[in-house]
């Protein structure tokens, strides 16, 4: 999964260690910058995050790469893993959504989802149209909760609903019976 908010307080951690590796002062960073020292110092202390194209500055000026510096830790820094895909494999997955697409081809949709991106395998079983409740079932395992609802809502996939039930927040079992207008509560 992608990161959904960043860390304030490790970005601005690494900023500071960024800085005194270097050593420069609050002031002159805020000067090669072009901002405010207390700009910094709001950015160090996490009370703070750096506008993009500072971002991208300070990226630049300290040599060190974007996602790093919003992470706020060095590639180095091995002992964490992390759930975030490389380049090479988001651009296999989009590149394999944008195949099965085109080629209307199900079959490497099944050959290919473990290592795609949700938001790529769920625009192919809605772009596919996929109805059969076993290759769905198959791919449904890598959705999270509000991936499973957009498919059962814009497939209109009522049946697959008990299947996955499980798999889902209440809220979201509860959106889908709303919307689908199912009656039988035994979805739950």
């Amino acid at each position: 999964m992608y990161p959904t908010k960043s860390n304030p307080v490790k970005t601005g951690e690494y900023i500071s260690y960024l800085r005194k590796e270097r050593n420069m002062t609050q002031f002159s960073l805020a000067a090669a910058l072009q901002v405010s020292h207390q700009a910094v110092s709001k950015w160090e202390t996490g009370n703070a995050l750096p506008d993009i194209d500072i971002l991208l500055a300070i990226a630049n000026l300290f040599e060190v790469s974007i996602d790093n510096l919003i992470l706020g830790s060095d590639d180095e820094d091995e002992d964490e893993e992390t759930d975030f895909m490389s380049d090479d494999k988001l651009l296999y997955s989009a590149a394999m959504a944008c195949t099965v697409k085109t080629n209307n081809n199900i079959a490497l949709l099944l050959e290919a989802y473990e290592e795609m991106r949700e938001e790529d395998i769920t625009d192919c079983i809605q772009t596919l149209g996929i109805r059969d409740t076993d290759i769905l079932l198959k791919l449904c395992s890598r959705l999270s909760s509000r991936k499973l609802v957009q498919i059962i809502n814009t497939l209109r996939l009522s049946e697959i609903l008990p299947l996955v039930a499980a798999n889902m927040d209440s809220k979201d079992i509860n959106e889908c019976i709303q919307t689908l207008g199912i009656i039988d509560t035994e979805v739950k």
